[in-house]
């Protein structure tokens, strides 16, 4: 009964125009989680995909972030490098972020990073280009994540969210932690 009513609302949503769904951030979406049933990657709550559970973000695990990090993806390629530049002060925690290719292991864009309300966020510059990236970091717990086929020892998830400056839709990414150094960036084939 309980799915038959949510059903009923998003085609209602649908309907009347309350939820637009973008074509090709549904498409990115489903390639990007080969791990995601197909039931989960069609739902929608608002206009977000699920698995993510927006508004139930955990705090950033400060002591953990720094080191190499890898875009859990077969659509997009890449890893990112964690420094922690200020995790002392609660109400301005800082992280230096720099995206690396996953081909050269050179940097592809780099900025400072801020949290709020549990989400880390930072505007990511290509040196020598005007091109800028939105990056948005958060974590979930993987109980609010029924939906990812995930080890029952992993207690959360963390998701990297991109998209381009003049962009509206962004893309979605599961990261996981491949070294505690800044430097271990496995050059990909």
């Amino acid at each position: 009964m309980e799915k038959l009513k949510r059903i009923l609302a998003l085609t209602a949503g649908l309907t009347a125009g309350l939820i637009f769904i973008a074509p090709n951030s549904a498409l990115a979406f489903k390639q990007s989680y080969s791990q995601i049933s197909k039931e989960c990657s069609t739902r929608v709550f608002g206009d977000r995909f699920i698995p993510w559970p927006w508004g139930k973000e955990i705090d950033i695990p400060w002591t953990e972030m720094q080191g190499t990090w890898r875009i859990e993806s077969e659509s997009h390629k890449s890893y990112f490098s964690f420094k922690v530049v200020d995790a002392e002060h609660q109400e301005f925690r800082q992280l230096q972020v720099t995206e690396l290719s996953a081909r050269t292991c050179q940097k592809v864009s780099s900025g400072l990073g801020w949290e709020a309300d549990n989400v880390v966020k930072a505007v990511l510059r290509t040196d020598g280009s005007p091109e800028r990236q939105v990056f948005a970091l958060r974590g979930f717990n993987t109980a609010d994540v029924p939906c990812l086929s995930l080890p029952q020892e992993q207690q959360r998830v963390m998701v990297v969210s991109l998209r381009n400056m003049t962009a509206i839709e962004s893309d979605h990414y599961m990261i996981s932690k491949i070294s505690s150094s800044q430097n271990d960036c496995p050059i990909e084939e």
